[in-house]
C-alpha cells in the first residue's frame, strides 16, 4: 500500500503563489493586462472557461489518475489542481495541463464514491476556482 501525505491548504495556497509570481512580476503585479479584459465578473465567476478531466473514469481505488484540460490563461501563472486533500501544479503550456501519476488514495485508498477534482488560478489577488470535473472511484 502506497501512503500520501496530505496537504495542508497553507502548502496550497503556497504553490499557487509560487507558480503564479512569475506571471505577476512580468505585468507590475496585475494578473491580468495589456488589454485584456479582467475575467473575473466581480461575483466570483469567470468569463473564461478552461477545461477539465480525469481519467480512466471511472477508477479502481488505490489506481492513478491523469487530469488534463485546455483554455488555461498562461498570464495567470500555473494552475493548481486539488484533489483528496492533495495538490499538484502545473504551468500551461500553449493552454493545456496534463499532470500524470495522481494517486485515488488519502493515506489509504479511497472508498468507492464520486469525487470532485477542481483546478485553481491566481486571478486578482486571489486563488479562483476556474475548473472543475469529477472522477468515480470504484
Amino acid at each position: 500500500m502506497r501512503l500520501v501525505p496530505l496537504v495542508p491548504i497553507a502548502v496550497v495556497a503556497a504553490i499557487a503563489l509560487a507558480v503564479a509570481a512569475p506571471a505577476l512580476s512580468d505585468k507590475g503585479g496585475v494578473p491580468h493586462g495589456g488589454g485584456k479584459s479582467n475575467p473575473g465578473s466581480g461575483n466570483g465567476t469567470l468569463t473564461y472557461a478552461p477545461t477539465l478531466s480525469a481519467s480512466p473514469n471511472p477508477v479502481a481505488s488505490g489506481d492513478d489518475i491523469t487530469v488534463s484540460g485546455c483554455g488555461y490563461d498562461s498570464s495567470y501563472g500555473g494552475v493548481v489542481i486539488g484533489f483528496t486533500g492533495g495538490a499538484w501544479g502545473q504551468l500551461p503550456v500553449d493552454g493545456c495541463i496534463s499532470l500524470a501519476g495522481i494517486p485515488t488514495v488519502s493515506g489509504v485508498p479511497l472508498p468507492p464514491g464520486t469525487y470532485p477534482v477542481t483546478a485553481y488560478q491566481y486571478i486578482d489577488g486571489k486563488q479562483t476556482k476556474v475548473a472543475e470535473a469529477t472522477v468515480t472511484v470504484q
